[in-house]
């Protein structure tokens, strides 16, 4: 990739935890001294989705109640491109 080159790929998420419903609508993402604590739609049984991007989440334990196109919340210790 260029500078200027649009990303169209999966990131991925590790260290995964904390997934839960979330109720709201809205697309966070929120950096915290360890870890970042993201809002987003699951898309696909692994995949988080927040605005265009979307961040494989399997590392982590997806409960079962959680279902496609439900709005989650989810702690990540490192989003990276592979």
């Amino acid at each position: 990739m260029s500078e200027g080159d649009e990303f169209l790929d999966v990131l991925y998420g590790f260290t995964v935890k904390n997934i839960m419903k979330d109720f709201g609508t809205e697309y966070v993402i929120d950096k915290k001294e360890d870890r970042y604590h993201i809002h987003g739609q699951l898309v696909d049984k692994e995949f988080l989705q927040i605005g265009e991007f979307k961040i494989d989440i399997s590392d982590g334990d997806i409960p079962k109640d959680i279902e496609r196109n439900d709005h989650i919340e989810v702690d990540i210790s490192r989003v990276d491109i592979f």
